[in-house]
């Protein structure tokens, strides 16, 4: 079936407002990863599905102190069933409390039996302790006034407070607004943690400072009736079967307090429409019949996909799932406070069309409307296909050493991202059509492609290429590239696009999958002769002979200079190869990764040093999504001078040669890597 008819095919059938209905309903739902809400949500979606003849299941893994999977520590099960926090000598007037908001409490906050009598609530705003020296914290509350627990440890492990009242993140235009935050480290069981609006903030410090003025000092009456334990965390799965036994993914995540409907309950309303919709349409044979099986997987965020990856490995079958789509906040209107709908491409290290065949649905879902003439046809939304970006499930999937290369459809900037602003009502049924009818087209499209297929998906693929050139270019010929970065970063994009090639035929077997190679050979040729002609047009647009301006700048933006970087690479130590120990990803452990330092002899301290570091270079350092990067690239055959250099090109010359040395050296000591 051609791509247009495709798309207006499960057009027609996805529906708004059975969307509005699934988000609101799991809505009603505490979606934390490893909790009764998130199990209810799961079984109230497995009953929806089973109500529209679809078989789905729910399935259960433990939830444990100090189980881990891949490279993801479990969360433990946090229960609860009711906190609050009150200023006593404001009327007992309550600044938080868990009941009115969920984001109130700090997700994984310890217990406190009611206080029956207030305690001292004492402003910190410097995290220096030696500036402290002469306060008494002990059994006392302390307001955190522009600084994070963490970067205050020392007030509980060292000085005896017990608890903390903590000031959210600004939110534009929305001061009573409020950030969902958490406290994950198996440390802080015995502390209880409250968080307030910045608006609240304020009303808190004129509080301090009229008690200051009568010479009092600020009380607190506490309460957290909160629990840890063991549990387990579930995931839902349903399928549509395929002629063979192979597999296209729709990945969504779940999870998440309350209140987080962009993010993701949105993802969620478009994966199960997607399904929904698709299996309705092959039932009715208003499409025709898939080749390869179509997946549902509703995760708690990465660490359900860890854990399914996990599972299919173990059985053996994790190559029968060739490709997915991750939905991830894809419905909030476009209406000023939310970004596009971006469409996110696979990785370098894992050359794939399906980024291509995004594009070709995307340009599809854009003919919304007559513009000037009847050959203009125009958008009425805003969307763009953007490269590879880490943070979220298809991270996971993308790994080489899983090898499911996965788009990722998502919106960004989100000023309502992560707070209890984002409802229901932030959401557009038209974004959340246009999500769901790309996400069906798309992985309809890989579950049945057929040769007739590739010419559309092909000549996609060649416009990303050249589009992709043209930017770095632009960049290029403006000087904000240098000729030797201009060069090394055209070249690894034209290895990137000539290596999808290699990928159409693990969608075909028998004598088709040798007329796909034949046809994918004819059509690298074309993208290497693209490639060249775009290439040599920059150049001599830009430069005429690029060795004669070796003066230009070499990148821009604080990014270090790629003359420099190139030198700090010649270093011999780079000459090591390093190889994984381990399948998953590194992701947070550059940034939070005291646990599993932890099960290393002399991890903790190896990863403190390294911690300090990390925070010293801060973002330009080692950006996201390096740390999915580096370990994409590390694959018993590339030095680290090649892993180093593949990924600052990737990250359009951001990156520290140093820090991700010292990176990498850091998974060595951690038992992840190994050097040859």
């Amino acid at each position: 079936m051609a791509l247009r008819t495709t798309v207006k095919t499960v057009a027609q059938i996805i529906d708004p407002k059975r969307m509005d209905v699934c988000v609101r309903s799991l809505n009603n739902y505490e979606r934390y990863q490893a909790s009764q809400g998130f199990r209810d949500a799961a079984e109230w979606v497995r009953s929806y599905l089973e109500s529209e003849g679809i078989p789905a299941g729910v399935k259960s893994y433990p939830a444990e102190a100090g189980r881990f999977y891949e490279t993801m520590p479990s969360p433990y099960e946090w229960v609860c069933r009711g906190a609050w926090c009150e200023l006593f000598d404001d009327g007992s007037r309550r600044i938080a409390d868990y009941a009115a908001h969920r984001n109130s409490v700090f997700e994984g906050s310890g217990a406190c039996p009611e206080m029956k009598e207030p305690v001292e609530f004492v402003r910190v705003d410097n995290e220096d302790e030696s500036a402290w020296t002469g306060t008494d914290f002990t059994g006392k509350v302390v307001f955190l006034d522009g600084m994070r627990p963490n970067s205050v440890r020392w007030l509980f492990e060292n000085r005896g407070a017990t608890g903390f009242v903590c000031v959210s993140r600004p939110v534009t235009d929305r001061p009573d607004a409020m950030y969902w935050s958490g406290i994950r480290e198996p440390f802080w069981e015995p502390f209880f943690g409250f968080s307030v609006s910045p608006g609240e903030a304020g009303r808190i410090r004129e509080h301090f400072e009229q008690l200051e003025k009568e010479g009092r000092k600020p009380r607190v009456r506490c309460f957290a009736d909160t629990e840890r334990r063991e549990g387990s965390f579930e995931l839902v799965t349903a399928l549509i079967p395929g002629r063979t036994d192979k597999e296209i993914l729709i990945v969504a995540h779940m999870c998440h307090p309350q209140n987080s409907c962009n993010d993701n309950l949105s993802g969620t309303a478009a994966a199960v429409e997607t399904f929904r919709a698709l299996n309705l349409l092959l039932k009715r044979g208003m499409l025709p019949p898939l080749r390869q099986g179509i997946r549902l997987l509703l995760v708690p965020e990465m660490l359900g996909s860890y854990a399914y990856i996990g599972e299919r490995k173990s059985r053996g079958d994790l190559g029968k799932i060739l490709a997915g789509i991750n939905l991830d906040m894809v419905g909030a209107s476009q209406d000023g406070h939310n970004g596009t709908l971006n469409l996110n491409e696979p990785p370098h290290s894992l050359p794939s069309f399906v980024g291509g065949l995004g594009k070709a649905v995307l340009a599809e879902l854009r003919k919304d409307a007559y513009g000037m003439t009847k050959t203009d046809v125009v958008p009425v939304f805003n969307s763009f296909m953007t490269e590879y970006h880490g943070g979220s499930d298809h991270a996971q999937w993308t790994d080489p050493l899983v090898g499911v290369p996965m788009p990722m459809l998502n919106q960004l900037p989100d000023r309502l991202y992560h707070t209890d602003a984002d409802l229901p009502e932030t959401l557009d049924p038209f974004i959340l059509w246009k999500s769901a009818t790309l996400a069906a087209a798309f992985v309809y499209t890989l579950a049945a492609l057929s040769v007739s297929d590739l010419p559309v998906i092909m000549q996609n693929v060649s416009e990303l290429l050249v589009n992709r050139l043209g930017k770095v270019g632009e960049a290029f010929a403006a000087g904000g590239y240098g000729p030797k970065f201009y060069a090394h970063m055209a070249a690894q994009y034209t290895e990137y696009y000539l290596g999808t090639c290699g990928d159409y035929e693990r969608f075909f077997d028998g004598a088709e999958r040798d007329d796909v190679r034949k046809i994918a050979e004819e059509e690298r040729e074309r993208l290497r002769q693209i490639a060249n002609l775009t290439h040599g047009r920059v150049v001599e647009a830009a430069y005429g002979d690029p060795a004669a301006n070796q003066d230009r700048r070499e990148n821009a933006d604080g990014r270090i200079p790629f003359d420099t970087i190139l030198k700090e690479l010649a270093d011999e130590k780079y000459d090591a190869v390093p190889v994984r120990e381990f399948l998953g990803q590194a992701y947070y452990i550059a940034d939070d990764g005291e646990e599993i330092a932890a099960t290393a002899e002399g991890g903790a301290e190896r990863y403190k040093a390294f911690k300090e570091q990390f925070d010293a270079r801060g973002d330009d350092g080692m950006p996201n999504p390096s740390q999915h990067l580096i370990v994409y690239y590390i694959n018993g055959r590339n030095t680290l001078r090649e892993i180093i250099r593949r990924v600052i090109l990737e990250n359009h010359g951001y990156g520290d040669p140093h820090l991700m040395y010292e990176f990498i050296t850091l998974l060595k000591d951690l038992q992840l890597v190994r050097f040859l």
